[in-house]
């Protein structure tokens, strides 16, 4: 049913901040979409911190603990306001694009896609200049065409999330399994909630059974699927943050840093430092 109350969702500011200054954008309601204008300096996400500059565009979760900008010089930005609603053009977010919702509340658990948007993203950087055009009349001209602007920039971010999230669903998958797999990538923090005890209450499904299932709809082992997002998203904090070793061990809720060097050099065959130092130097070598 179409809730003609959507177009009301969408809001739209410039926000600046001094050089020096700080600009939280966390513990809001609703979904954000932020363009950098002008200005340089770091945005800290959760623990990790990430450089931006102009023509960088990230989205803000509801309910995202610590995220913030950090600005080196005087900056600008478009800030856009959006709920789910207004995702689901009207509809139920239930009934229309439920993967849009989905993939936009944990964008932020792998923010390497600023970085692919930013080395890739003209057509991204052209769409929010657009908007921000339309936003700086002094009455705006169309507020349709605002919109659809705005929802092509969030289909160009579900892409580029969406590439980077592990392997694709089995054809036919049910959607039960489509929805342990979201419950998975927002809950990857929080190793008590993936135990196959938990799941199966979650999921209504018996302990014995849960594996055979999930591998049935995906194609994968519940386990090994856990392990390597898990070490997917590790490898965007090795090559997009500063963060130690150590703490990239706690936040995904390894017993220390010896066994995350462990299980790092099994599956990807170099240690986490050896990682991070190879891809610095590929960055290096990017920017020459």
């Amino acid at each position: 049913m179409m809730n003609e109350n959507y177009k009301d969702c969408l809001q739209f500011e410039v926000q600046a901040v001094a050089e020096g200054g700080r600009m939280c954008l966390h513990k809001q309601m609703t979904f954000a979409l932020v363009y950098i204008i002008e200005g340089r300096g770091s945005h800290q996400l959760e623990q990790a911190s990430l450089s931006f500059e102009p023509g960088d565009l990230f989205m803000v979760t509801p309910g995202e603990e610590v995220h913030y900008l950090r600005a080196a010089t005087p900056t600008r930005f478009l800030k856009i306001r959006f709920t789910c609603l207004f995702v689901s053009r009207g509809k139920s977010p239930e009934s229309a694009m439920p993967e849009l919702v989905h993939i936009l509340y944990y964008a932020n658990q792998n923010p390497c896609y600023i970085t692919h948007l930013r080395e890739n993203g003209i057509l991204g950087r052209q769409l929010a200049e657009y908007v921000l055009k339309e936003v700086e009349l002094p009455k705006a001209a169309n507020r349709d065409y605002t919109e659809q602007l705005v929802y092509l920039i969030l289909l160009l971010l579900q892409k580029e999330i969406k590439s980077l999230l592990p392997g694709d669903i089995a054809l036919g998958a049910e959607q039960r399994a489509v929805n342990m797999l979201h419950y998975i990538h927002l809950n990857i923090f929080d190793p008590k909630k993936l135990t196959i005890r938990e799941m199966s209450k979650k999921f209504f499904i018996s302990p014995a059974y849960l594996g055979k299932y999930f591998k049935s709809n995906t194609n994968k082992n519940l386990h090994e699927y856990i392990l390597f997002y898990k070490l997917r998203l590790i490898e965007s904090r090795l090559k997009d943050s500063d963060m130690r070793i150590s703490e990239i061990a706690d936040e995904f809720g390894f017993s220390d840093k010896s066994y995350l060097n462990k299980l790092f050099v099994k599956y990807k065959g170099i240690s986490p430092l050896q990682y991070r130092n190879n891809a610095k130097a590929l960055q290096v070598v990017a920017r020459a």
